[in-house]
């Protein structure tokens, strides 16, 4: 009983955090504001749903974090946003992309250990020099992948800003009646869980 209490509890905790940030970001975020790179970093926005003008991402400039390295499930790519005027600054903006079969892609590259077969690979496939465009939410809360946070300053070194931001590829606010429902389904199972506890009648003494 005291298993499922705490299963309650932490689904109940889950669905109501996911479902209060959910709301949180369609209020404060809920239209996409087009931004550069040096006004992002300017501001450094907990939250919102941006497309930054002046920069693009290739998926040849980013590396893989595996299951392996961060904990969660899959393998992700982060990569570096390319911007109109590079300079000699440190990496500001990684663009998150969980895609598998691009990130079997950018892995194949990345351990072909022959230069002249690489530069084969490249050529060869289009996705590799693929111009994209840089739009989504920046990550943070339950959204972020916290696991992900030291395989990404392992991966790209002192070359990675300190206050780096991560924006997570083609995310969208989920509006407000997904969230909603999210968290009021799971203040039901925080109180469903709690009255539980409360109502549990207590140990009888053994009189024997």
């Amino acid at each position: 009983m005291f298993k499922l209490g705490m299963i309650g509890l932490i689904a109940g905790g889950a669905l109501s955090w996911w479902g209060g940030q959910g709301l949180y970001e369609s209020i404060n975020a809920g239209k996409r504001v087009d931004i550069t790179v040096a006004q992002l970093m300017s501001q450094k926005p907990g939250v919102g749903w941006y497309r930054i003008t002046d920069a693009r991402w290739f998926l040849i400039d980013g590396g893989v974090i595996t299951s392996g390295e961060s904990g969660s499930a899959g393998a992700d790519i982060y990569s570096p946003v390319r911007t109109a005027t590079p300079g000699p600054g440190k990496i500001q903006v990684l663009v998150h992309r969980e895609d598998s079969a691009e990130a079997g892609l950018l892995m194949g590259l990345l351990q072909e250990p022959d230069p002249a077969k690489a530069e084969a690979t490249i050529k060869g496939n289009p996705l590799y020099t693929k111009e994209r465009p840089v739009e989504g939410m920046i990550e943070f809360g339950i959204n972020a992948d916290s696991g992900d946070n030291d395989a990404v300053k392992k991966s790209f070194g002192p070359e990675l800003a300190d206050d780096y931001v991560v924006i997570s590829d083609g995310a969208k606010p989920a509006g407000y009646l997904l969230p909603l429902a999210g968290l009021l389904a799971g203040l039901a199972v925080l109180g469903y869980t709690l009255f539980g506890f409360i109502r549990r009648d207590p140990p009888q003494p053994d009189y024997r």
